[in-house]
């Protein structure tokens, strides 16, 4: 039953090495090759994030044309024919019974308002063309966040089919392992004991391997979504060829200048619509002027309509509103308060990420060159074996213990990279320079 879970999992693990172009991959049911620069690209179009930014910013765009819209003049047209009785009394004429009619009503005019001044409309203004501004760099914001998951979750996709061939290994040599124990046990040679450790083992394997497997399927699932991908899609995964792996300035450059940051930038945005916004409610103190005009036909019929109009200007401010003016001011300073405190946190968090992953990449690199210095070790126990096994001194069980010591140093080799590498993703994301950097092939 347990290898029979194996092998359907091994089936479902399998991926064609073909390559499509990018517009074969989206939605494709064929197996396909990604390379990061594939993930990249795909992200920045697929992901629901990205879309969800750039929908933003559209939507503030418009809200500059909503604010704008009230400054400009407004002109409407307007007609009615109705059938009227009217009571006299109701204004003060006593005529009889009071009430006259039913006579008939036409109107027909054209209605124009210009606003002359209104400080809370040019403030309002104001206040969506900056909040326009600070979503186009929220937008660039999400790009950075998204390009550093994606790049992240390609890593841990390629690592988990990675350590799927360091457990199937250890399972060849436990397997193998069982085998000549409960050969010797037949002869004599052991107890039950030395076969019951055995099996013990290799089922550690087995489930080792199956957890591998399944690990292997949820990142490449993970992947999928991420990119908005079929998450059935099968994948192979490869690094970028002819490329550098980094800019090498990015590990060792101590320049902490964060202007540039778009999460400064974000935050710093936060704190400029925040002053506009509280001048904004503040310009409700002030009067309102605005001009008024209308020309049309008036009369009981449209065949004996005569021209009437009427022109003026309209002033209002508030005089009492009980509290709600003040109280919208004090909520507005209250906002800015917070994001001029959210601004100087995010600078301090993000020198801190930077000096942190700097100190990562230290460790990883060290990391990496003793994972490699122990792979050497391991080639040579192999080619030892495999000589010994040559000349008739040797035998498959040794063969098998050096291949499975052989990928279990090439696995935490590879890990050492992985860790390199999201380090240093980690590194470009909090310098805000995640789009400057590519990801090709580790070199051995």
């Amino acid at each position: 039953m347990i290898r029979l879970t194996i092998y359907i999992i091994a089936i479902c693990l399998s991926s064609a090495t073909s390559a499509l172009a990018e517009e074969q991959i989206m939605g494709s049911e064929i197996p396909i090759t990604l390379t990061l620069q594939d993930t990249l690209k795909i992200a920045m179009k697929s992901n629901i994030h990205v879309i969800l930014a750039e929908e933003r910013v559209n939507q503030a765009i418009s809200r500059i044309n909503e604010n704008r819209s009230h400054l400009y003049p407004q002109l409407n047209a307007e007609t009615s024919q109705s059938r009227q009785t009217k009571n006299l009394s109701t204004v003060g004429i006593s005529s009889g019974t009071g009430v006259v009619g039913p006579f008939d009503v036409f109107d027909a005019r054209v209605k124009l308002s210009q606003t002359i001044f209104d400080l809370s409309a040019v403030e309002r203004l104001k206040s969506a063309q900056a909040e326009a501004e600070l979503s186009k760099y929220q937008e660039e914001q999400v790009r950075q966040d998204v390009l550093a998951l994606a790049a992240i979750m390609f890593i841990d996709a390629k690592r988990s089919v990675q350590s799927v061939i360091f457990a199937q290994k250890q399972f060849d040599r436990d397997e193998m392992n069982l085998k000549v124990a409960q050969k010797k046990i037949q002869i004599g040679m052991i107890t039950d004991v030395d076969v019951e450790e055995a099996q013990s083992v290799f089922m550690q394997s087995t489930v080792f391997l199956q957890t591998a497997k399944m690990q292997a399927i949820e990142h490449r699932m993970d992947l999928l979504a991420m990119l908005g991908l079929p998450v059935e899609n099968e994948i192979s995964l490869k690094w970028d060829s002819n490329e550098e792996m980094f800019q090498n300035d990015l590990d060792q450059d101590e320049n902490l200048s964060l202007e540039t940051h778009p999460q400064i930038i974000v935050a710093d945005k936060s704190v400029q619509v925040s002053k506009i916004d509280q001048a904004t409610e503040q310009a409700g103190y002030f009067p309102k002027f605005s001009l008024m005009s209308d020309y049309g036909l008036s009369t009981d019929l449209p065949q004996n309509s005569s021209p009437t109009y009427a022109i003026g200007i309209q002033a209002s401010v508030p005089l009492f509103e009980g509290g709600n003016r003040n109280a919208r001011i004090n909520k507005a300073k209250s906002r800015l308060r917070a994001n001029q405190a959210q601004l100087e946190d995010t600078k301090r968090q993000i020198t801190a990420s930077i000096l942190n992953q700097q100190e990562m990449i230290k460790q990883a690199q060290s990391l990496l060159e003793q994972r490699r210095s122990e792979l050497t070790f391991a080639q040579k126990k192999i080619d030892l074996a495999r000589v010994r096994l040559d000349n008739g001194i040797g035998n498959d069980q040794d063969l098998k213990t050096a291949e499975a010591l052989l990928a279990a140093n090439e696995d935490k080799k590879e890990e050492a990279i992985a860790v390199l590498l999201t380090a240093r993703i980690n590194l470009a994301h909090a310098r805000g320079k995640i789009d400057q950097i590519f990801l090709p092939e580790p070199k051995e």
